[in-house]
């Protein structure tokens, strides 16, 4: 019932943003030539990933659940279903948050069955499910006051795409992200990683489907330029993506200070989605030396209960 729920909420949501827009495109002729192993297929127990995989599933997803409760989150879907009352709380991406959890949730599941987990993930999905519009909408910041939306909102559906998040809030909730489109070049033209990291690394992410699925050379081109140009001009030795802080984006050629590095943990996440999605799709010529583990480390946490938005590195 879970997943059904749940797709059902996709779907009016889909509907409720393309409305008055082009029919969907036919289903994809190809597909990735390197498939993953499905990951109920998977058990690992020892080594680096047993140990960060365990903590995860007993320290992070309960501590993650709590904090939704604790800091509003929970209670912003609830506004939204007129089942309490009150005003939005906290930033308005915090929408994610619930849904990331629900993700890793379900992850968890897959390989390790916990029935009081379940039972948490169905209530929340029947939390997202009472907070959608009658016609799908689904962003809490406008669902709960929509004559007095928080600041970076809008007055209207998608009027600040640059600030809402609504599509990114959206992207969370369903595992295709929405690609963005760049103020200054068509993306199939585009030679440099330029703007916001966080969003640019999830159009790439977008581009590298489109490429695969789709056979779009175009879209294929560029996807390699833009790798080139991330991996060998704009990445952290960390592999971390995003120099300039007050705009969260990719700075100019080679200019990565380190103490006034932004590289926004989100980037990085984005990244390792364009990277796998890449790898799955074409062979690399070059894969720049420590990416994997440098990404790997740099994005986990070996508590388990601590989570960094923002990752300088020492040094002058």
């Amino acid at each position: 019932m879970r997943a059904v729920v749940l797709v059902v909420v996709i779907v009016a949501f889909v509907i409720a943003q393309g409305a008055g827009r082009q029919p969907a495109v036919s289903r994809p002729p190809a597909d990735y030539p390197i498939q993953a192993v499905p990951v109920a297929d998977v058990r690992v127990s020892g080594g680096f990933w047993g140990p960060r995989l365990e903590t995860t599933r007993t320290v992070s997803i309960p501590h993650i659940m709590r904090q939704n409760e604790l800091t509003g989150r929970v209670a912003n879907f609830l506004k939204a279903a007129r089942k309490e009352p009150g005003a939005h709380q906290g930033q308005r991406y915090n929408d994610t948050d619930i849904y990331k959890v629900i993700e890793a949730a379900s992850w968890s599941l897959a390989t390790h069955p916990d029935a009081a987990l379940d039972r948490q993930v169905d209530e929340l999905i029947a939390i997202v499910a009472a907070a959608q519009e009658p016609d799908g909408y689904l962003y809490t910041p406008r669902t709960v006051d929509s004559q007095n939306p928080p600041p970076g909102v809008g007055p209207e559906r998608w009027a600040y795409m640059h600030t809402s998040h609504e599509l990114y809030n959206a992207g969370h909730m369903y595992e295709a992200a929405v690609a963005h489109f760049q103020d200054h070049l068509p993306v199939a033209e585009q030679t440099r990683a330029v703007g916001h990291a966080v969003r640019a690394t999830y159009m790439f992410a977008g581009m590298t489907d489109v490429a695969t699925l789709f056979g779009d050379t175009a879209y294929a081109r560029t996807l390699d330029t833009l790798f080139g140009d991330v991996t060998g001009k704009r990445m952290y030795i960390s592999g971390g993506l995003g120099s300039v802080g007050r705009t969260e984006a990719f700075g100019d050629d080679y200019v990565l200070p380190n103490q006034k590095a932004y590289t926004e943990t989100c980037a990085s996440i984005g990244g390792l989605l364009w990277y796998h999605d890449q790898a799955g799709a074409f062979v690399f010529s070059f894969v720049p030396p420590g990416l994997p583990a440098g990404l790997v480390l740099f994005i986990i946490g070996l508590a388990g209960t601590v989570a960094l938005r923002r990752r300088a590195l020492p040094g002058a």
